[in-house]
Parts: C-alpha cells; sequence; structure tokens
C-alpha cells in the first residue's frame, strides 16, 4: 500500500488530538495548506491516548481514561475532513511500562534499573514482552483504519550510564541493529 507522494502533517498529542478540542488545529491546518495529522498512540510516557481492550495496556494505565476515547470514530472524523491519518507509537522510551513491569526495565552490570536523569524511562527492546507488548498495541491501531503508523523511539537510550548497561540476550553491541 502507498500513501499519497507528498504529506504535510501537523503533530497533536493525545490530548490535543481528542474530539472536541481538535477542529481548531484542523482548521489551522488547513489554512496552512497540511494534509495530514500525526497524533500521539503511544507517548515518551508510555501513555496509550486511546481506549484500548488489551490487558497489559489496562495494567501500564490504571484509572486514568485515555483522551481520545474510541480510536475507530476519531480516525474516521479526521478522514472525514480530508486528512491523511498518522499514528505514532513511541516504542523503547515507555517509563509506565518500565515501571510497571520491571523486568522489562534495561539493567545496569552493577544491578538495578538504568536511569535518565533519576527515572527510569527505558524498556530493553531485546526483551520479547517488550516487543509483544508494541506489537499488540500496533495490531489493535491498524484496525481503526489509520493511513499509517509512525514509530518512534526505535533505538536504545543515549543518556545515563547506557554505556554500562546490560541488555538481555546481547552478547556484543553491534547485535544492536539486527534487534531494532
Amino acid at each position: 500500500a502507498r500513501g499519497p507522494e507528498n504529506v504535510s502533517a501537523i503533530y497533536l498529542t493525545g490530548t490535543s488530538a481528542r474530539a472536541g478540542r481538535v477542529d481548531k488545529y484542523l482548521e489551522f491546518s488547513r489554512a496552512q495548506g497540511l494534509t495530514g495529522i500525526v497524533f500521539d498512540i503511544k507517548d515518551v510516557y508510555g501513555f496509550v491516548n486511546y481506549r484500548s481492550a488489551l490487558s497489559e495496556v489496562k495494567v501500564t494505565q490504571g484509572k486514568t481514561q485515555p483522551p481520545l476515547g474510541e480510536l475507530a470514530p476519531l480516525v474516521a472524523y479526521y478522514k472525514e475532513k480530508k486528512f491523511y491519518t498518522i499514528a505514532r507509537v513511541a516504542l523503547f522510551q515507555d517509563e509506565l511500562q518500565a515501571t510497571k513491569f520491571p523486568d522489562r526495565q534495561i539493567k545496569l552490570q552493577s544491578g538495578g534499573p538504568l536511569k535518565t536523569k533519576g527515572r527510569t524511562v527505558w524498556v530493553d527492546p531485546n526483551k520479547k514482552a517488550v516487543q509483544d507488548y508494541n506489537l499488540a498495541i500496533i495490531r489493535e491501531v491498524l484496525q481503526s483504519g489509520v493511513d499509517e503508523i509512525q514509530l518512534d523511539y526505535v533505538r536504545y537510550p543515549a543518556e545515563g550510564d547506557w554505556k554500562i548497561a546490560e541488555y538481555h540476550g546481547l552478547k556484543d553491541f553491534d547485535e544492536k541493529p539486527r534487534v531494532i
């Protein structure tokens, strides 16, 4: 499948992209000649901005209600307004998943989790549970009818004590590109 050759889009956080608030951004975008909308599905904190049926997502979100609600009707609304829809999913920078599932954190050789600016914000890209969690979200989002999914933070951390981190099953740092 191929999208349009040229897409110029506005980027919106989950709270900005929600129904009832998005119209002013869509009007602005149309006035600027923009043809698409990029909106956060899973942000860098790991918050999933739509109502997911996945049990692991419910664990990470707690009782916080996602601002986008049901995703398919929102995507249909964007398309009705003639916008190309791009759902942004941040993969491995995911503070909520790292907090709720400590076994998915990147660990230091000396023990304990890798911290960035004093917080545990990364999950280990090498762990199958991390990969499966992200793939399940992507599969669910695809069912909403979005035109495209933008994968972000598809990398290992570059802050904190990453040089003394241990990654699950990684023997040599040259293996990182294969994992990603």
